[in-house]
């Protein structure tokens, strides 16, 4: 035989409790009694309807949900805006210290070249005097000297002017290392407040979901915002842009006339780019 289930009886909401009408005439603190009774037993029926889940309550509960998965889109959006900031805060630091090495070499090995290219030039300038002051050498000295003068011209045209190494060409090297040094010192700081102000406008939306304030998710997209332009200036340059030095293409054109600038900017080219 079936064993018939009983059915849970279902919770019944308190009944409003009933008040005399004549009670509502005769004395006025009465009156005001049952009022507040039944203000009382109104809040109780609202709560037994919001854990029943009526019909508004769910409509509210999903709304908070949805606003709540749009928060949480926008955190992760801005920690991944975050991870890239980072990253490029790091380059640019490590970009601005290769640079600075690649500056000193590049000028130490100019200056090295400048002092050798001086004492060559003393060196065949004092040949040169020498043949003055006896203009009646004999013939092979003569030519050992004019000879030997040759060899020195020839050393300090190599000296100045050299496509892979040359004076001029470690000169505009070093230029080059020096303005990029330059734009990633001015893009680190970008990134850096970047990151600081994209943080905050996350620690800013996390409050607003645990406190349910549209107000501080309003102020956490402004400063979101403003982190993002920042994110884009470090990148761009727009603003804070250093001043470039193109001083190397006017160096090498020196050098040589008919180089193009493509070709300068290759013989410049700084080894970290």
């Amino acid at each position: 035989m079936r064993k018939h289930h009983q059915r849970k009886p279902k919770p019944k909401a308190p009944k409003k409790p009933a008040i005399n009408p004549a009670a509502r005439t005769a004395d006025p603190q009465v009156h005001s009694a049952a009022i507040e009774l039944e203000r009382g037993h109104n809040r109780e029926e609202r709560k037994v309807g919001v854990v029943s889940g009526t019909p508004a309550d769910t409509f509210d509960e999903t709304q908070e949900r949805k606003r709540d998965r749009w928060v949480a889109i926008y955190i992760s959006v801005l920690a991944v805006l975050i991870a890239i900031a980072a990253t490029g805060s790091n380059d640019a630091m490590k970009a601005a210290q290769q640079a600075g090495i690649q500056v000193n070499d590049n000028y130490a090995f100019y200056q090295a070249k400048l002092i050798r290219e001086s004492q060559i030039k003393l060196a065949s300038d004092a040949l040169e005097l020498k043949t003055l002051e006896n203009p009646n050498l004999p013939g092979p000295a003569l030519n050992q000297i004019q000879a030997r003068k040759a060899e020195y011209d020839k050393e300090t045209v190599r000296l100045e002017f050299n496509r892979k190494n040359g004076r001029k060409e470690l000169l505009a090297r070093a230029e080059s290392c020096d303005n990029l040094r330059n734009i990633a010192l001015a893009q680190h700081p970008f990134y850096d407040f970047s990151g600081a102000m994209l943080q905050i406008a996350i620690v800013l939306a996390s409050a607003s979901i645990i406190t349910g304030a549209r107000l501080l998710l309003g102020v956490s997209g402004a400063v979101g915002l403003f982190g993002i332009l920042l994110f884009l200036n470090g990148y761009t340059l727009v603003y804070g842009s250093p001043t470039q030095s193109y001083d190397k293409f006017q160096t090498l054109r020196k050098a040589y006339p008919l180089l193009h600038r493509y070709e300068a900017l290759k013989i410049a080219r700084c080894p970290v780019d």
